[in-house]
């Protein structure tokens, strides 16, 4: 049995002060409800030793949160840092509107490390639509040091008005730990034709996208492939497994640089675990020190090469019926038959 790695677990650990990850005031109807769960028992009794006040004032900012049902019937309540914050801290603010506008930008964004790694879509209604889904899948940090959080009144400076007092939950000494998903046979390939609705990068721009990929020290070919599963091939691109493990690295130590924080709240990253998810079921945990696993991996794709015409064929299918598509005729709008019927009795 081969010993290649699927996937790669990430479990880690973020520490520091306070709930940094905001609700805003919709997150009292969820804390209300929790609220009124943990002052009652499982029969609906009130609990005179447990009493959480309900949240009554609108300029109020919760910390998120997950909901659970406990074994006695009442919510258990796991403030958190959501999995999208998560993915903000690790990547940032570099998938805007202005890097789609200029084709030169977009291509040494979709052609970099991070547009590998990260995913991007960029959209376009006259033409081709631009995608990579993300490698990366990311849980949300939940709270697990028993730190208790509690709705704290404040006040601005200034003129006293309608929002000058307001209301914030606050966590003191904080833990989360959350888990990240890294799925190395889809890190390894990327689709450049149309046959099923995802293309890395439009065809006019592809020998400028593979320039920038080798630039870049990305070790790629063109080629047909298939899932293992499935009978469609499509061209792609397939990065080489040292190309992979170049990405992985990369992937890792922009986890670790994790941190998150407001004006008083701040948590940032303590550690983590790797697990490599091996084709024949075995896991194994792997050190990663000084910017780098201390192991390679080889991918086991789920992928197989294919016949190059195949799938040139298919893709010129799937654009033949794509036109077809946009030329039909759009359907009358409600009244029209009528009124075409109505004019057409006019004239005779």
């Amino acid at each position: 049995m081969s010993n290649k790695t699927k996937s790669i677990i990430v479990s880690f650990t973020l520490a520091g002060h306070g709930a940094p990850n905001k609700e805003g005031k919709d997150g009292k109807f969820n804390w209300n409800a929790w609220a009124r769960s943990v002052n009652k028992d499982a029969e609906g009794n009130y609990v005179p030793d447990v009493q959480v006040v309900d949240a009554k004032n609108d300029n109020c900012t919760f910390a998120k949160a997950n909901y659970y049902r406990g074994e006695d019937g009442r919510i258990v309540r796991r403030v958190k840092i959501s999995g999208d914050a998560l993915r903000h801290a690790i990547f940032g603010s570099v998938n805007n509107a202005a890097i789609k506008e200029d084709v030169t930008t977009w291509i040494a964004f979709s052609a970099s490390h991070e547009g590998i790694v990260r995913g991007y879509l960029n959209p376009d209604k006259n033409g081709t639509t631009v995608k990579n889904k993300s490698p990366l899948y990311v849980s949300d940090a939940e709270l697990d040091n028993g730190a208790i959080s509690q709705i704290e009144n404040h006040s601005s400076s200034g003129a006293r008005t309608d929002t000058s007092f307001f209301a914030k939950e606050s966590v003191g000494q904080s833990h989360f730990s959350g888990e990240a998903f890294i799925d190395l046979s889809e890190l390894g390939v990327m689709s450049c034709c149309d046959t099923f609705d995802r293309p890395c990068v439009k065809e006019e721009y592809q020998q400028l996208f593979e320039k920038k990929l080798s630039e870049n020290g990305f070790s790629f070919k063109k080629v047909a492939l298939k899932k293992k599963s499935d009978v469609q091939p499509e061209i792609c691109y397939q990065f080489d497994d040292a190309t992979v493990n170049a990405l992985v690295n990369l992937l890792l130590e922009k986890i670790s640089n994790i941190r998150i924080g407001n004006a008083t709240e701040c948590v940032q990253f303590e550690g983590m675990k790797v697990i490599f998810v091996n084709e024949d079921g075995t896991r194994e945990e792997v050190a990663f020190k000084d910017g780098r696993l201390e192991k390679e991996f080889s991918v086991a794709s789920q992928y197989e090469e294919a016949d190059y015409d195949a799938a040139l064929a298919a893709e010129r299918l799937t654009r033949e019926l794509i036109q077809k598509t946009k030329e039909k005729a759009p359907k009358p709008k409600k009244g029209k038959k009528a009124e075409t019927t109505e004019t057409a009795e006019t004239a005779n």
